[in-house]
C-alpha cells in the first residue's frame, strides 16, 4: 500500500470514528428531547387523570416540537426546577451548533489532531450531558406523578414493562 492509500485509509477510519460520536451524541440529545415533551405533556398541559389512551394523541402532538419550542413551553409553564431548566436550554444551543454549526466549524478536522481531539471531547460532552440530563427529567417526572397521586408501584410496574418492550429486561 502506498504512503498516499494509507494516509487516505487512517482519515476515513478517524472520520468513521468521528461519524459515531456525533451519532451517539444526536440520539441521547434526542433521548433528552423526548423526555422534555414528556415533561410537557404530563406537567404543562392538562393531561392529569384522562388516562394513557386519551393522553396518547397529547403526547404525540407534543413529541412534534422542537426542543426549543419544548423548552419554552416547560419555561412558561413553571413546572420544572430553574435549573433543570437552565441544562435544557444549555444542551438545546449545543444540538443547535452540533446541527447546524458542527460540520461547517470542523472542516479538515480529520487533518489535525489536536482539533480533532477537542472535537471529539465537545461531542462526548454533550452526549454524556443529554445522558444524565435525561435520567434526572426521567427520575424528577416520575417524582412528580406520585406527588400528583398515581401510585408508586403503578410507575414502577409501567417502568418494568417498558424495559421489557425495549429489550433491556428479560
Amino acid at each position: 500500500m502506498r504512503h498516499d492509500d494509507s494516509l487516505a485509509v487512517a482519515r476515513a477510519e478517524a472520520l468513521g470514528a468521528l461519524l459515531q460520536l456525533v451519532g451517539y451524541a444526536v440520539w441521547q440529545v434526542a433521548e433528552c428531547e423526548d423526555a422534555l415533551a414528556h415533561w410537557v405533556a404530563i406537567a404543562a398541559r392538562e393531561t392529569r387523570g384522562i388516562g394513557e389512551a386519551a393522553a396518547e394523541p397529547i403526547v404525540a402532538k407534543v413529541q412534534r416540537k422542537t426542543f426549543g419550542q419544548l423548552l419554552n413551553e416547560i419555561r412558561d409553564a413553571d413546572v420544572l426546577d430553574a435549573g433543570l431548566v437552565d441544562r435544557v436550554q444549555a444542551l438545546v444551543r449545543s444540538r443547535n451548533w452540533l446541527v447546524h454549526h458542527a460540520k461547517r466549524e470542523n472542516r479538515g478536522v480529520v487533518n489535525d489532531m489536536a482539533r480533532y481531539d477537542r472535537l471529539a471531547a465537545r461531542l462526548g460532552e454533550i452526549a454524556e450531558e443529554a445522558t444524565k440530563l435525561q435520567s434526572e427529567l426521567g427520575r424528577e417526572l416520575e417524582e412528580y406523578i406520585v406527588r400528583a397521586g398515581v401510585d408508586r408501584t403503578a410507575v414502577d410496574a409501567e417502568a418494568a414493562r417498558l424495559q421489557r418492550e425495549w429489550g433491556y429486561a428479560e
